[in-house]
């Protein structure tokens, strides 16, 4: 060919000038100058089924077959938006209901969209008591705080490289005596203090002492703080049952906890901290703003400077004691605020064992972030659940009925991260949302896979933590377990629902986790009026199309890094 011709006669000199050029261009046969390949189209978005098996109605990616629970996904891994077009047939009646649920750490733009009302739930809600007047979404809740004071963070860096923090364990205890039930003891009571705001010392009384069992066995004492005694407020029958009933035995809540998250305490290579034998003191008193709490700061020596100003200006309120705190009400008000007595115990000793078995233990840092640690006690509470201790469920009658009842007020548009006590608002509160995730965890993956994130040390970055969790336990990891969550907005029922959705019931090992039905929030779940500027990051936005008859087209844009459920039931 001419060209081949001419490139042949060219000088070696010529050659070497364009040698670049020429083994980028000539790609075609025989030497050809190859044309440009056409651009590469990417894959046009498409509605994928999301479920399987029993009780799934979704027959293909664009026909539902008109009874069971039609479940379809699709997620925008992009960061680009994409326009997702919806075609789905076969639908006699019947809702359609979508949910976008961020995967991102930032905020997305969500499109412009109209928005329904939902048909009635076809069942009776039985919760109906839980409608009245509408709640102020900016109204602060200083009743329900954060019950978990932590060593800050940054103090926690300084003391993991000071010298006096050794390898070993220290394995030696410091003389102890027992206390003996009568005696008085002064307690520095008060969560989410400071130097500003420091805590009260309060005097109480032992009132009880009791053996716990398990595989952390260690005496219990019970301490009653004045002015909380007598007939009125806390009374001798209230403790007899939290120490027989819960404490005292192979099979109480107690052991069961130790069993699954760990011992409390007990051996540290940190000199600052207090001897590895240790009572367990439960005192209860008030004058405080949560159900009860766990101080991080009352396991380390007040006499044994740590050098470190943050950590230092509090340690002379530490208790130098294994110690959690319970409000009087949680006992003699068990429905009210802060009640929730039993549960409310299983949810600080688990912050105790985590502290213990994440920090204090070792050398290395595993500890939870916030969100992930309020999760795990919360769960604890689930897994924990006993129908003659506790007169309501935790996740069922509280978190999970108070977060769908916010739904209308944004409840389920904010951060997953978010668990401050200082930030929340009423419908971005935080136990509410992370308590709900997870009891559907709980469901999906069982009491095994609750033991295995207990003690995952996997990574030090919770979300790898729990993805990690969620994989060894057969998931398909966070993502798909966050997007298959946020299809609880549809109100799926709890039986009767295609598997890895919906909050079935499930008995494991002994633990008997109750179902948590939809149509138990139909009357109080209202769905948003306007829509918001910006998905939160791991934010969830519900929205329906009612009534749809036959076939539901629409095309609808999905936000980057965001999946789009669609949902019928």
């Amino acid at each position: 060919m001419t060209t081949t011709s001419a490139r042949t006669r060219a000088p070696i000199s010529s050659l070497a000038i364009h040698g670049v050029w020429l083994l980028l261009a000539a790609c075609g046969g025989d030497g050809d100058q190859a044309l440009p390949a056409p651009p590469v189209e990417p894959p046009a978005a498409s509605l994928a089924v999301d479920c399987a098996g029993p009780h799934c109605g979704a027959i293909a990616s664009d026909r539902y077959d008109g009874q069971g629970i039609g479940l379809w996904q699709y997620t925008n891994d992009t960061d680009e938006r994409v326009a997702l077009p919806i075609r789905i047939a076969g639908i006699p009646g019947k809702d359609v209901q979508l949910i976008y649920a961020s995967h991102s750490d930032v905020p997305q733009k969500l499109p412009a969209l109209e928005l329904f009302v939902r048909s009635p739930y076809p069942l009776e809600a039985p919760m109906a008591a839980l409608s009245g007047p509408p709640p102020d979404p900016g109204k602060p809740l200083p009743s329900r705080s954060l019950d978990h004071e932590r060593i800050p963070a940054a103090a926690w860096r300084k003391l993991r490289a000071q010298p006096r923090v050794s390898p070993q364990l220290r394995t030696v205890p410091d003389a102890y005596v027992p206390p003996r039930t009568g005696d008085r003891r002064e307690w520095w009571i008060g969560n989410r203090f400071s130097e500003q705001n420091p805590p009260l010392l309060r005097p109480a009384t032992l009132r009880k002492q009791v053996m716990a069992s398990g595989t952390d066995p260690r005496r219990v004492n019970l301490w009653v703080a004045d002015p909380v005694e007598g007939p009125d407020r806390i009374t001798d029958a209230m403790l007899d049952q939290l120490a027989d009933r819960v404490l005292a035995g192979d099979d109480a809540p107690y052991a069961r906890l130790s069993a699954l998250a760990g011992p409390l305490w007990g051996p540290s290579p940190y000199e600052n901290a207090i001897p590895p034998d240790q009572d367990l003191h439960i005192v209860i008193a008030g004058g405080f703003d949560s159900g009860g709490y766990f101080g991080q700061i009352n396991l380390l020596k007040r006499d044994v400077p740590t050098g470190i100003p943050e950590l230092d200006s509090l340690l002379r309120f530490s208790n130098e004691a294994l110690v959690v705190v319970l409000h009087a009400a949680a006992l003699y008000d068990p429905l009210g605020i802060s009640g929730y007595g039993p549960s409310m115990l299983m949810h600080e000793l688990t912050h105790m064992a985590t502290a213990y078995g994440r920090d204090f233990s070792r050398t290395t840092s595993y500890t939870n972030d916030t969100w992930l640690e309020e999760m795990v006690a919360t769960m604890m509470q689930d897994v924990q659940y006993r129908e003659d201790l506790d007169p309501a469920h935790p996740i069922r009658d509280d978190r999970l009925a108070s977060w769908l009842r916010l739904v209308r007020w944004g409840s389920l548009n904010c951060d997953l991260r978010s668990v401050s006590a200082q930030d929340y608002t009423q419908a971005c509160y935080g136990y509410d949302r992370v308590g709900s995730f997870g009891g559907f965890l709980l469901r999906q993956f069982g009491v095994q896979f609750f033991h295995g994130l207990l003690h995952n040390t996997s990574s030090q970055d919770s979300f790898e933590v729990l993805d990690d969790a969620i994989r060894q336990a057969g998931g398909a990891g966070f993502a798909q377990a966050w997007q298959r969550f946020s299809t609880t907005a549809a109100l799926l029922p709890a039986s009767a629902v295609p598997a890895g959705f919906g909050m079935p019931a499930r008995n494991e090992s002994g633990y008997a986790l109750v179902p948590m039905d939809g149509a138990r929030y139909a009357a109080v779940s209202e769905l948003p009026t306007a829509t918001p500027m910006q998905l939160a990051p791991y934010g969830i936005f519900p929205f329906v199309r009612p009534g749809i008859q036959d076939t539901y087209r629409e095309t609808v844009t999905v936000p980057p890094h965001t999946s789009l459920s669609v949902v019928i039931r």
